[in-house]
């Protein structure tokens, strides 16, 4: 049976690791200026790097306005 990789470096080594792989990825969103969302009182709302909200229309449980990323791809 092949082990997990959690199994081979331990529990708490994997939790760091994954912690610090979100932090990154937080970390990069700001740079790019991509928004975050966020729940407010049961509203979702993108918020960007400067601060500001955006409320995100939600229509039967999907966003009606995909996040569209300002990078674009070759």
């Amino acid at each position: 049976m092949t082990k997990s990789i959690i199994d081979i470096i331990g529990f708490e080594e994997a939790t760091q690791l994954m912690a610090s792989a979100i932090h990154d990825a937080v970390e990069c969103r700001g740079k790019l200026g991509l928004p975050k969302a966020v729940n407010v009182d049961g509203v979702v709302y993108r918020q960007y790097p400067d601060g500001s909200l955006e409320q995100v229309e939600v229509i039967n449980g999907s966003l009606a306005r995909p996040f569209e990323s300002p990078v674009t791809r070759p």
